[in-house]
């Protein structure tokens, strides 16, 4: 789900910078790189739960949970700074969907969604509005000014 050649992008380059195209190389998605896959390691299916999560944290908040000014600065980010927290109202549900983002964010690739079909049993739970307490339906949410819903 990466471009691995982002990595090449000099880290003073500023974020701004990131959306540019060179050659038809598509830059900026350190973003939504894991800890293993910034530091150059192995990567597997976890590698891309982890994009996933992040893609699922901004459709939810309408920011990236791990940013900063310089590339540098988000892959410091990515490595060793906390998930941030989430709005009490976002679904009304943010204890359940905090406990996914959580376990689908985890620095830690043991500690990750082991399969994909794994996260999507969560989020099927999520949408139907079902956590291990069995509370309200959900139904959706307006998020800066966008619907988000599962």
């Amino acid at each position: 789900m990466t471009d691995s050649s982002a990595t090449s992008v000099p880290p003073e380059q500023s974020t701004a910078e990131w959306f540019q195209t060179d050659s038809g190389v598509v830059l900026g998605t350190l973003a939504y790189m894991s800890p293993e896959q910034t530091r150059g390691l192995t990567v597997d299916a976890r590698t891309d739960i982890w994009s996933l999560g992040v893609v699922l944290y901004e459709m939810t908040v309408g920011s990236l949970p791990f940013t900063g000014p310089t590339r540098s600065d988000v892959m410091v980010s990515i490595l060793e700074r906390n998930l941030p927290a989430l709005q009490d109202d976002v679904f009304g549900h943010s204890v359940e969907l905090r406990r996914i983002l959580d376990k689908a964010l985890r620095k830690r690739t043991s500690e990750r969604y082991e399969t994909a079909r794994e996260f999507l049993e969560d989020l099927k739970k999520l949408r139907s509005g079902l956590d291990t307490h069995g509370k309200q339906k959900v139904h959706g949410s307006f998020r800066h000014g966008k619907l988000v819903a599962f």
